[in-house]
């Protein structure tokens, strides 16, 4: 596999990675059953989340079409 290919295929990981945590801590349509207990941390993690600056660009660039190489990336997510 040339390199070009592995930067791609493990930037693909990379991006599908990413989308499924944050998709699991951003959710808002979670249902969980009557019997399931509240997790505080959480709840916690939820609000830091949506106030961070930086975490916000990340998810706005993950929504929207995310560039393919880093170098492309908004300034702000270039560190994750």
């Amino acid at each position: 596999m040339p390199d070009d290919m592995l930067i791609r295929s493990l930037d693909d990981q990379a991006r599908v990675t990413i989308f499924n945590i944050v998709a699991a801590i951003e959710s808002d349509d979670d249902v969980e059953p009557a019997s399931h207990l509240p997790d505080p941390l959480l709840a916690d993690l939820r609000s830091a989340a949506s106030s961070d600056d930086e975490y916000c660009a990340l998810i706005a660039a993950i929504q929207d079409v995310f560039p393919s190489r880093q170098e492309e990336w908004p300034i702000a997510i270039r560190g994750f």
